[in-house]
């Protein structure tokens, strides 16, 4: 299944999966490598065809360090790394535009954190070195 070209609701359809009904979607590390078409096209597809109250969790870099408009340790080394393999970051959310651009596609904002952040929280004794631009989000259907 490729994003923009193939046919998302005829392959999950073939998968057996059905509309409208609570369900939980895992969207990681796919944002960051499309164009804001495709990424546009699939939150306005999974507000069609997911029941009310369904989970979105999904992952994306900040925009600021794709337009180096923001500082982030390790950013230039990370977008150099992906592009070097054919596969460059191409899409990001500014973090403030998130809970609207959500809202426009059918869905609310539960909540949205820097995995960085989530390092600080959760790995307080010895947290790991990890990136304050890459984000993990949950939205809810409406």
């Amino acid at each position: 299944m490729e994003f923009g070209r193939d046919d998302v609701a005829l392959a999950l359809e073939a998968a057996g999966f059905r509309t409208g009904l609570r369900t939980l979607v895992l969207w990681e590390g796919t944002t960051n490598y499309l164009q804001a078409e495709a990424v546009d096209g699939t939150f306005r597809f999974l507000a069609a065809c997911l029941g009310p109250r369904s989970p979105v969790l999904f992952t994306y870099v900040h925009a600021g360090m794709l337009k180096a408009s923001t500082d982030f340790e390790g950013g230039p080394t990370t977008l150099r790394a992906v592009r070097r393999v054919g596969e460059p970051m191409t899409f990001g959310f500014d973090p403030s535009d998130v809970p609207a651009y959500l809202e426009n596609h059918g869905f609310d904002l539960e909540w949205d954190i820097a995995v960085s952040e989530l390092g600080q929280r959760d790995y307080w004794d010895r947290p790991p070195s990890l990136p304050a631009y890459y984000h993990v989000a949950q939205a809810r259907r409406r």
